[in-house]
């Protein structure tokens, strides 16, 4: 998985203003001793920081399940941080219901059951009719990189004889706390 672009933008932004100063102090003819220093010590933060990312990748993972809710609206998952919803699979008694899936502050998916259900799995959902007369809603493979919402409406109370998600992600505090020891190695004073 792609590590955090913003992230590393922002590292490499304080790293260099970080050598700014140092290049200022020292002057134009230890420039090459400071790169070198700065690369050497950027190398380790890099290294260093790929251990904390096998607790992201290894590391939190949410599972929802349901049976037999009767409702008109409900929220079936709501993380922050970065990750990837697996599965999210939904049987109800009727296929009058809106799902949104709103993926970074962004609405990914926001259709009826029927709607989707035309669409004949184009893409990476799937919703069609089992032979007990279910209706089945099945979503994969959703990364984030800030936040995912998965919600459900209907104008009538129905009953969800099942609903399952499962996500795995890395919660903003573990993000934020990698950037700080990369920053930290890297001799970077942050505020």
């Amino acid at each position: 998985m792609m590590f955090f672009r913003d992230e590393f933008t922002e590292i490499a932004r304080k790293f260099l203003e970080e050598l700014r100063k140092k290049k200022a102090e020292k002057g134009t003819k230890a420039l090459t001793d400071i790169f070198e220093e700065g690369f050497k010590k950027l190398q380790f933060a890099i290294v260093s920081s790929l251990s904390e990312m096998f607790k992201f990748m290894t590391g939190k993972v949410e599972r929802v399940y349901m049976t037999n809710v009767k409702t008109k609206s409900l929220t079936v998952l709501k993380l922050s941080g970065v990750g990837n919803v697996s599965v999210v699979r939904i049987v109800s008694d009727s296929p009058n219901y809106t799902i949104r899936v709103l993926v970074d502050g962004r609405i990914e998916l926001f259709d009826t059951f029927s709607k989707i259900q035309q669409l004949e799995q184009i893409g990476d959902e799937t919703a069609f009719q089992d032979a007990e007369g279910r209706y089945v809603l099945i979503l994969t493979d959703i990364s984030f990189m800030n936040s995912i919402e998965i919600t459900i409406s209907a104008d009538k109370e129905i009953t969800f004889y099942l609903i399952y998600a499962r996500a795995k992600y890395a919660p903003k505090s573990l993000i934020e706390d990698i950037k700080r020891k990369i920053l930290a190695s890297l001799g970077v004073q942050t505020s």
